[in-house]
């Protein structure tokens, strides 16, 4: 049985971006500073994320899990591991473009 989390505070939020923004330079592409109106912006997005959208990236981006090790843990193979990581990041990203044009503005 799946229980719900309490809502993620202000500060996991700004962890989060953080972490988003280590995956933009891990990825190559060029470090940006956002400005601090995406900060509630992206708290907001995040609220509207499927739990299990919610569940794979804070196993990736917060707790730096490897694909292995969170497919060990979520009992499902690693290719399941980063279609599902891949299709977070695009629906988080869709959110982001629709709810902030700044943020489109500054990831095209």
């Amino acid at each position: 049985m799946r229980t719900t989390s309490p809502a993620p505070s202000f500060s996991f939020h700004r962890t989060l971006a953080g972490h988003l923004r280590h995956s933009v330079v891990a990825l190559g592409w060029e470090p940006i500073e956002l400005p601090a109106s995406l900060a509630g912006a992206t708290a907001a997005c995040w609220r509207t994320l499927p739990v299990h959208h919610k569940e794979i990236l804070v196993q990736r981006l917060v707790h730096d899990r490897s694909y292995h090790e969170i497919g060990r843990r979520m009992g499902i193979p690693i290719e399941s591991v980063k279609y599902r990581i891949n299709r977070a990041r695009e629906t988080l990203r869709f959110r982001m473009n629709e709810t902030c044009p700044a943020f489109a503005a500054i990831a095209a």
